[in-house]
């Protein structure tokens, strides 16, 4: 049996922790470590810390806040599983979650990361993008440049270890996931069950100080800038950026960025995300919308959102809207 490694960072959510190590350590699925990172919380863990103190199999690790990316980079260099799940402190795993995917790693040795459905706050019948219905096998990083269609507490991994997290409080998880997905290169596995609970009852604490920082448009505007001109940096550095395949969904990614990082007020560096989109894209019809937008953004009125919403409604009923239909202004 090869190990899991739970993942878990934490900052001022105490009794939603205690809620997730519980549901890792009842997994069916029994060789199990669980790794909790404290990132500077500011309230006492005492309590949670005594109920576990005589479980072997989880460990405590105490750092100042830096952001949940670096909380869960050292949980993986603490972690000594095969596989790795990393678990928002307050989601829930049900019993069954690791165990079934543990038989697809075994069954599909292409595979590097299977993900499942999530639920919200116990209601089966509320689901987190529910994109797919049926099982899929498909290429990893042409999923993440695409759309995200997992929630961070779902998938279940299995890599070599690296340096994948960053600093970002803003997207981390997606540049995490494209990061593993250039240096690893395999196969996503979905599976149409409900393997997470996902259970939004703490509204401040959570994942760091990150809740405080996402309404920050500064802070926002500068990790939409790195995480945008990374993935396009990796992607052409792994010789890849002339594949329509992942150039196409980066330029729209980078359309996308233009125009949220424009809604808040920062005109030139929307302008660097679309000229880095029209290097980027080949198509005809993307070149044209960038053209559009571009004169959008050039226009000596600031708001702006009205048009970019009209831009939304003529996309869907042409071709190119096919692409990405998740991102809304």
């Amino acid at each position: 049996m090869s190990k899991v490694s739970v993942i878990i960072p934490t900052y001022n959510n105490p009794k939603q922790l205690e809620r997730s190590v519980d549901s890792a350590l009842t997994q069916t699925y029994r060789d199990i470590e669980v790794v909790v990172v404290n990132d500077g919380s500011t309230v006492d863990y005492t309590a949670v810390k005594h109920k576990f103190k005589n479980t072997t199999s989880v460990i405590f690790i105490d750092k100042e806040n830096e952001g949940p990316g670096l909380a869960r980079q050292l949980g993986l260099d603490k972690s000594s599983g095969k596989y790795i799940n990393y678990l928002d402190a307050g989601d829930e795993l049900l019993p069954n979650k690791i165990e079934q995917q543990v038989k697809i790693f075994e069954a599909n040795p292409d595979v590097i990361m299977t993900y499942g459905l999530s639920m919200i706050d116990g209601n089966s019948n509320k689901l987190h993008r529910p994109k797919l219905n049926r099982e899929t096998v498909d290429d990893l990083l042409k999923n993440v440049l695409e759309v995200r269609k997992w929630h961070t507490s779902s998938p279940l991994w299995h890599y070599k270890k690296g340096k994948y997290w960053s600093r970002l409080f803003n997207g981390e998880d997606v540049l995490h996931d494209f990061t593993v997905a250039i240096e690893n290169r395999g196969n996503v596995h979905f599976e149409n069950k409900i393997m997470v609970n996902l259970v939004f009852d703490n509204p401040d604490g959570g994942l760091s100080n990150a809740s405080e920082l996402s309404k920050n448009h500064k802070r926002f505007v500068k990790d939409c800038l790195e995480l945008n001109l990374s993935m396009q940096s990796k992607l052409k550095q792994a010789g890849l950026i002339n594949e329509v395949k992942y150039a196409e969904p980066l330029a729209e990614r980078l359309f996308h960025a233009a125009m949220r990082v424009n809604l808040t007020g920062y005109k030139n560096e929307s302008l660097i995300l679309l000229k880095v989109a029209e290097k980027t894209s080949k198509s005809i019809i993307k070149r044209f919308e960038l053209l559009i937008l571009r004169l959008i953004i050039s226009l000596p009125f600031n708001n702006r959102r009205p048009l970019f919403q009209l831009m939304y409604k003529i996309r869907r009923k042409l071709l190119s809207s096919s692409i990405h239909q998740y991102r809304y202004i």
